[in-house]
């Protein structure tokens, strides 16, 4: 009896997984992350972090507009005048964090990954943990679920799937034990190709 009690505590040891992991595959994944392609940080207060939002493991070659709410918490803030497209946008997003975004022309994915903006985020304390969580907006095109715009000839809608999990699941952590585990399907090879 006492052997299968360890059994069955290893095993649900072993199964349970982390919070912030979603062990299956999954494709067109987004994230935010630092340009070594980090989840996380350590830093002091007072820092600026250059963050990135990305789309990898893309089933599409590219993306013309994408909606989405980047939520901040904890001790940390999104420098809204730091925002930066890779092209022109319309960004109607009216409600604070939400973002629905179209390109002027599309974004060509690399290695199935498109950076569609960077950012920077404010950590006004290093004692408590902060992070970013990447949800749907408050009137979504697909229902419940972030998404991007194929091209905006056929007005294809696909379903982004947060990098870590799902929207209650961190994206990125900034002084925290618990860091994000991004899904087996986003590579961190596809995200160096989009810095060289």
């Amino acid at each position: 009896m006492k052997k299968f009690l360890v059994v069955l505590s290893i095993l649900s040891i072993a199964l349970a997984g982390s919070a912030f992991a979603d062990e299956s595959s999954s494709d067109n994944n987004v994230g935010v992350y630092l340009a070594d392609g980090s989840l996380s940080a350590d830093v002091a207060a007072g820092s600026t972090l250059d963050l990135h939002v990305i789309i990898s493991n893309m089933t599409v070659d590219s993306v013309a507009g994408f909606e989405f709410k980047m939520l901040a918490y904890g001790p940390m803030f999104i420098n809204n005048s730091s925002i930066v497209f890779p092209t022109q946008v319309i960004n109607v997003g009216s409600r604070p964090g939400e973002f629905i975004v179209g390109f002027d022309l599309p974004l060509l994915a690399t290695d199935d990954a498109v950076e569609v903006m960077t950012f920077q985020a404010i950590v006004t304390d290093a004692a408590i943990p902060a992070g970013l969580l990447i949800q749907p907006v408050y009137f979504p095109s697909l229902p419940g679920v972030p998404s991007f715009l194929v091209d905006g000839d056929s007005g294809e809608l696909v379903e982004l799937r947060q990098s870590t999990g799902g929207a209650d699941d961190a994206v990125f952590v900034v002084n925290s034990e618990s860091v994000p585990v991004a899904t087996e399907s986003t590579s961190f090879d596809s995200l160096k190709s989009l810095y060289r």
